[in-house]
């Protein structure tokens, strides 16, 4: 459970992540090579040439979300399966 002070210290801390740097290193990066280097069990379901735009999406959106969370003093229930 992640309780709504938990959620603004992790809204607080997303918030602080440079999208412009992120979708730069995601520009620059040789995902092929990374494939091949980690598990990326999920590599196949971005195309490469959308994957900063993907990728900056999903971090900005974490980020309202948490801030809404914090804001409206929710709590979120995570579990994995």
């Amino acid at each position: 459970m992640v309780r709504a002070p938990k959620a603004a210290a992790l809204a607080s801390r997303l918030g602080v992540v440079d999208l412009d740097t992120v979708r730069n290193r995601v520009v620059t990066a040789d995902l092929s090579e990374l494939a091949d280097q980690e598990e990326l069990e999920d590599l196949w379901l971005i195309e490469f040439d959308e994957a900063p735009d993907q990728i900056v999406t999903e971090i900005a959106g974490l980020i309202a979300f948490y801030t809404d969370v914090a804001a409206t003093r929710r709590g979120v229930a995570m579990y994995s399966s």
